[in-house]
């Protein structure tokens, strides 16, 4: 007696490889998973479809190296975070396969890709390039559901001489809410406790503190010139005496 039976089966096409990664998925917001998979593609597979409809759906337009699921505010399905071989991060929608926003990330393959909720309000990806450890904000309103997605860019941390080719990325959320972010690498660990309050508004200007290059501050938010003056002018704090001119010499950088 056997205690699993074939039921269906699916090779990937000509040109392709063996599958990468298969993993388990809610991507139609039921209650019986999809199979999401990558071969040289990102594939989904419907063990449960009726007569009349779609077993196997490809993203057949980009050539994907990995991919993670991404669980996002107010959504009934996950999402798929996957990057390709040009270094370009997708947020991928796995219902009908649409690429909700790509970024440049890397000019070679991204290493590890996850992703992170911090503070049960922000969702953050985070990818390797090289000796970097990336990040980006996942921004979307989680009222509309079908437009308005972007992938904003957050400061980069140097892994230094570490060997991040077998590179994983894991985070665990503790009960105080505080995310610590572990990178595994060939030949040690890293670990980072992550900033809770970049998705809060600190000194309540209308910028969340991750855009926010002044989070203390209410009068200031910007500085375009990165000279560490604020590109409001007074009455507000520290304004920079003149924008656009990082030494402040009254010559324009541009």
């Amino acid at each position: 007696n056997n205690a699993l039976d074939l039921t269906n089966w699916f090779t990937p096409g000509n040109g392709d490889t063996d599958f990468k990664q298969l993993i388990a998925a809610n991507i139609k917001g039921s209650d019986e998973p999809e199979i999401l998979g990558l071969h040289s593609q990102l594939s989904s597979y419907n063990p449960n479809a009726a007569f009349d409809e779609s077993v196997f759906y490809n993203l057949s337009n980009i050539d994907l190296n990995q991919f993670t699921p991404i669980t996002l505010v107010n959504r009934d399905y996950e999402y798929a975070l996957a990057s390709d071989a040009a270094g370009l991060l997708h947020l991928v929608e796995p219902k009908d396969f649409d690429i909700l926003a790509s970024i440049k990330g890397c000019d070679t393959e991204l290493g590890a890709i996850s992703n992170v909720r911090i503070n049960n309000s922000l969702d953050v990806a985070m990818a390797i390039c090289g000796q970097q450890l990336l990040s980006w904000v996942v921004e979307y309103d989680p009222n509309i559901q079908d437009y308005g997605y972007s992938l904003y860019a957050l400061a980069s941390h140097d892994l230094g001489d570490a060997d991040t080719s077998t590179a994983k990325l894991v985070s665990i959320e503790t009960s105080d809410l505080e995310t610590h972010l572990f990178t595994l690498l060939k030949n040690k660990f890293h670990r980072y406790l992550l900033n809770k309050d970049l998705g809060v508004d600190g000194d309540n200007d209308g910028v969340l503190n991750y855009k926010d290059i002044f989070p203390i501050d209410a009068t200031q938010w910007a500085d375009s010139d990165l000279d560490g003056y604020g590109d409001n002018p007074v009455p507000a704090n520290n304004p920079d005496p003149s924008l656009n001119d990082i030494d402040n010499d009254g010559v324009l950088d541009n």
